[in-house]
């Protein structure tokens, strides 16, 4: 009888002992993101064009507004990686990027926020979706396609633009 007793008894300690709880909770705290004094300069700087942008679309919209600020400086950054000569010059203005600051920098500086901000904060889950499209056959710079796989990290692909879908 005693035997019965001392195996239920271990029976129960080591069931009751698998029940434990060994998972900590998840720490949910945000995680502190830092630039560099450059990277730091151009997210500034694209945070003053983003405000300008948001502001004059707002002030010209009646319904509702959804804009991403971020993804509308992103979609002209990448751009700009591709101009050359005043359009550079003028779009680099836009975008209030300091003029001795190289793209490669200003490249940099994305490559960094976007990275940083994406796992940010355990308690929000953020996407980015960013792509290249050119026409097949068309010479595109290696050096600009890299930068858009490697700063950015765009889909990059060569279509028929001829078909119909």
């Amino acid at each position: 009888m005693k035997t019965i007793i001392s195996i239920a008894l271990v029976l129960a300690l080591a069931f009751l002992w698998s029940c434990k709880k060994d998972d900590p909770k998840p720490n949910l705290t945000p995680k502190k993101i830092e630039f560099s004094a450059k990277a730091a300069e151009v997210i500034a700087n694209s945070n003053e064009f983003g405000i300008e942008l948001f502001t004059k679309t707002a002030s010209e919209e009646s319904e509702n507004l959804m804009l991403s600020p971020l993804s509308a400086s992103t979609a002209l950054t990448m751009l700009l990686n591709g101009c050359g000569g005043e359009t550079y010059t003028q779009l680099k203005s836009t975008l209030k990027y300091p003029e001795n600051m190289t793209i490669a920098e200003v490249n940099e500086a994305y490559k960094s926020l976007v990275g940083q901000l994406l796992d940010a904060d355990p308690k929000v889950n953020l996407s980015l979706a960013n792509a290249i499209f050119y026409r097949n056959g068309f010479e595109v710079k290696p050096t600009f396609l890299n930068s858009m796989s490697d700063s950015f990290d765009a889909y990059i692909k060569g279509l028929d633009f001829s078909l119909p879908s």
